[in-house]
């Protein structure tokens, strides 16, 4: 028997942007390159340099720099280091960057210490060296080798054994004033990471989260704000977004904007989400984008529907790099939502979201291949999609993957399998896995033949599934009484449809 259960389809509209307002991830700290060396800046002697670099002529300050390397100028060596490192008027080469750090680093300067540690920490086998570089430049002043000791404390192995040790750097860190902000951030977290907590050391790390905040420390706006959505205080939660909005944070715009569109901590203001979603989407947010443009589809937040903005937005969600935008992109495109058909340009966007993980996308991916629609007919990577996507739980792909294990499609036939998938579906009263699982009852491929059974699935399922009803009807026709009396037994009391095995 082949079996094979309907796709539900989900309207892009319903698939709106509201990401959940959770604390920020403390990460290692990241060296972005610049048109300028920032470590450079008291070094008066390479200010030649530095000028060569903010006109972006990167051979002349390559020229000076390695001109003044070459008479041991340790500032010299870091900015060949850095340069290196970020590609900036020769080809980036971590080896030849490690190299002008190590040379640099060897004859006192601190910044290359610290940055030689942090290549250094990303190498297997290489913490040892990263942490006595970074021990050197701490001990030498540096809250950034300071604040990255403690990252590293508290990212490796012994962060429990070790966990006094990276408070201690830490502490260090914030006493610096280039960083204490971002210093004061992460011992906040380190402090209390629910950032939630009542005890002595939580009230310690609130005071650090607020003055970072207070400072204007994106972050930490960020991560206050949520702080205080989590323990109701909903109005204090709104004035901290509202400093980061009017600081600059479009993330802060976006979670302001949610809180207006949502009326959760304030009275729903359809107008100001949609000026601040907009606002946030013009400066390029993702979710901000994917968001706006779902208004603009379902005609909702104070704007008439108009599919072309829509996906103008989807399309600008999905070229950032947003997961959701780009399977709504893609479903523009399937569906001609806003824009003229292009089944294969859909299953690019599909496919884009898919290999992020996104199960909506995997799934749909999934069931083009499977039908051939807009890619080449593929039941084996149908079958693989769906599995992605039914391994995160997506119920619609549980379902549609159930049917090609049962089917045998796209490779061997697995009923217990298909029929683990299904129970767990008709544990929540799914009506198209109690089809499933019921048509497999009827045939005998999940065990013996159990019309009972077969005919109460059907029946739990009917006034929502057509073909349910379709087949419910059939049973009732060829049936016996006795049987017709069990299933009515199991309509009554679901649960002892499949009874909880008993141990011994």
């Amino acid at each position: 028997m082949r079996i094979r259960i309907p796709f539900t389809r989900f309207p892009v509209c319903l698939l709106l942007a509201f990401l959940p307002l959770s604390a920020v991830t403390v990460t290692a700290a990241t060296l972005l390159p610049s048109t300028e060396i920032p470590e450079l800046r008291e070094s008066a002697d390479l200010s030649d340099g530095q000028e060569a670099m903010r006109r972006k002529d990167y051979a002349a300050a390559l020229l000076i720099f390695t001109r003044k390397a070459d008479s041991g100028n340790a500032a010299a060596l870091f900015a060949l280091g850095y340069m290196h490192q970020h590609g900036l008027g020769v080809d980036a080469s971590a080896m030849a960057s490690e190299t002008f750090y190590w040379q640099a680093a060897k004859l006192g300067n601190v910044a290359a210490m610290h940055n030689l540690a942090v290549l250094l920490a990303a190498r297997p086998g290489s913490v040892a060296e990263a942490t006595e570089w970074l021990t050197k430049a701490a001990e030498k002043g540096s809250g950034r080798a300071a604040l990255a000791m403690g990252r590293l404390i508290t990212d490796g192995p012994n962060a429990k054994t070790q966990a006094a040790d990276a408070e201690s750097w830490f502490r260090k860190a914030v006493q610096a004033p280039e960083l204490k902000e971002e210093a004061s951030f992460t011992l906040a977290v380190f402090l209390d990471p629910t950032l939630t907590g009542t005890d002595g050391r939580s009230k310690e790390g609130r005071k650090f989260l607020e003055s970072s905040a207070e400072a204007g420390y994106q972050p930490a706006v960020l991560a206050l704000s949520d702080a205080l959505l989590r323990t109701k205080e909903g109005a204090r939660a709104v004035e901290v977004l509202r400093k980061g909005d009017a600081a600059g944070s479009t993330e802060a715009a976006f979670r302001l904007a949610s809180l207006n569109f949502e009326g959760r901590v304030m009275p729903a203001n359809p107008a100001e989400a949609l000026r601040l979603y907009t606002k946030a989407a013009e400066a390029g947010h993702p979710a901000a984008c994917n968001q706006l443009a779902s208004l603009y589809q379902a005609g909702k937040g104070g704007v008439a529907a108009d599919p072309v903005k829509a996906w103008e937005w989807f399309l600008k969600a999905a070229t950032l790099g947003l997961p959701m935008g780009q399977f709504n992109a893609g479903v523009c495109l399937e569906d001609g939502l806003g824009v003229a058909k292009n089944p294969a340009g859909a299953c690019q966007w599909y496919c884009q979201a898919a290999l992020s993980g996104y199960a909506p996308a995997q799934n749909r991916l999934g069931l083009r291949y499977q039908e051939g629609q807009g890619v080449m007919k593929d039941p084996v990577a149908a079958r693989a999609w769906l599995r992605e996507a039914a391994m995160q739980g997506f119920e619609a792909a549980m379902l549609n993957y159930a049917a090609m294990l049962a089917g045998g499609q796209g490779g061997p036939r697995d009923i217990p399998n298909a029929v683990t998938l299904y129970k767990s579906l008709a544990g929540k009263n799914h009506p198209d896995a109690l089809h499933g699982l019921g048509l497999l009852m009827e045939s005998g491929l999940a065990g013996p033949v159990d019309p009972p059974r077969a005919l109460a699935l059907q029946q739990l399922a009917a006034d929502r599934n057509p073909a349910a009803k379709a087949r419910a009807e059939a049973l009732l026709k060829v049936l016996s009484p006795e049987d017709k009396t069990k299933a009515a037994a199991y309509v009554k009391d679901p649960r002892t449809l499949f009874p909880a095995k008993t141990e011994g």
